[in-house]
């Protein structure tokens, strides 16, 4: 009979750990055991930032790791992670570490280097974020195209530009805007 392997899913503020079990249950007929680890569930939004600011300009450090990971990672043959950074000690006190999944597109709160000399295979998801992004960029095209930012600001500031008082007028007299 094959050893059942040991999956950890590290939640965060943004995942939490039901939310990681529901996405990743079907797993389990895959002689999985799931086990949970809390990431600072209760950090407020601004540490959360400046502790991920602080990972984006240093890499990630053994102090930004989380508290307490450490001791109960050895005999974990999976780690899924999303913001949770991992560091060197981590992945070495890892004993049984096979694969580090991230749930999310970037690497940088993984210790490459670290992994890389395990020889630990390290995937994340670089499309999760993809619909957004593809909506954010058409809606910016949109903006661009309309003036629309650049109106926004001169007329915040106070200056009405020649642009948008023929629109005002054409609006006014006619009724509608016509382009």
């Amino acid at each position: 009979m094959q050893k059942r392997k040991k999956i950890l899913l590290v939640n965060d503020r943004y995942f939490t750990s039901e939310f990681m079990i529901n996405q990743l249950e079907w797993l389990s007929r895959y002689n999985l055991d799931f086990f949970t680890f809390s990431d600072r569930p209760d950090e407020s939004q601004e540490s959360f930032q400046k502790r991920m600011l602080e990972m984006e300009v240093h890499g990630p450090s053994e102090e930004l790791a989380p508290p307490g990971l450490i001791n109960i990672i050895k005999d974990i043959n999976i780690l899924a992670v999303h913001f949770t950074v991992i560091p060197s000690s981590v992945i070495f006190a890892a004993k049984n570490l096979e694969f580090i999944g991230i749930l999310k597109g970037g690497w940088e709160n993984i210790d490459l280097q670290a992994a890389n000399t395990r020889k630990i295979p390290i995937s994340n998801s670089p499309s999760r974020s993809a619909d957004a992004v593809a909506d954010f960029t058409i809606g910016l095209m949109i903006c661009e195209s309309k003036n629309i930012i650049r109106s926004s600001i001169a007329l915040r500031n106070g200056l009405l530009e020649k642009n948008i008082l023929i629109r005002i007028i054409v609006i006014i007299l006619k009724g509608r805007l016509l382009d």
